[in-house]
């Protein structure tokens, strides 16, 4: 952890931090997305993050390095992490290294070869799950979003952060269903879907 980020930020004014993300997609070049400043105290190298890349995919990235620019920087097609999985990096430096490497040699990308290399509970098949937590509320105390997902929730006994996404018509949900889930109302969990398929 660097614990003088927050420190730094205060010298660096008029700055964004961003990450460059490793995602398991088949192209050649990573892509940066800008750091809330939730997360700018808490966020490493090496740990996993949700972002929406195209239109509406949500895909698990992994953070490769983070830096500082100009706030003055054109950053209007430029999206924010939606959600910070590990407070701890699930990957080290030298094992990030060693991916780049074999991208390189096996002519793949990095996100292809994290996707072979790691353990089941840590591939970036990994799914948020959102499930209820409140049978009974009082329509005054909520918004119509927290509503909508909360009437989704009584007809199926979860959704995925797509689903969500598409309900309330927002690429980003993931600092509301936080905020749902700080006051009791859901609960998020990590579901890891098996992606092993044996041949028939």
């Amino acid at each position: 952890m660097e614990p003088n980020r927050l420190i730094l930020r205060s010298v660096l004014k008029n700055t964004l931090l961003l990450a460059e993300i490793i995602l398991p997609v088949p192209v050649r070049s990573n892509y940066d997305y800008i750091v809330p400043e939730a997360f700018e105290a808490t966020i490493q190298v090496g740990a996993r993050v949700l972002v929406v890349f195209g239109k509406t995919k949500i895909y698990t990235g992994v953070v490769k390095s983070l830096r500082y620019v100009s706030n003055n920087l054109d950053t209007d097609r430029m999206k924010y992490i939606d959600d910070l999985l590990d407070e701890e990096p699930a990957l080290q430096p030298r094992q990030l290294e060693l991916f780049e490497w074999m991208a390189f040699y096996y002519f793949c990308t990095e996100g292809e070869v994290i996707k072979a290399a790691l353990p089941a509970g840590l591939k970036p098949e990994s799914n948020l799950l959102i499930e209820p937590l409140l049978d009974d509320w009082d329509p005054a105390d909520l918004t119509d979003r927290e509503i909508d997902l909360l009437e989704l929730l009584k007809v199926k006994p979860s959704a995925n952060l797509q689903e969500v996404s598409d309900l309330w018509g927002i690429q980003s949900p993931g600092m509301f269903l936080k905020n749902m889930a700080a006051r009791g109302m859901v609960r998020l969990r990590q579901k890891v879907e098996e992606v092993y398929k044996p041949k028939t």
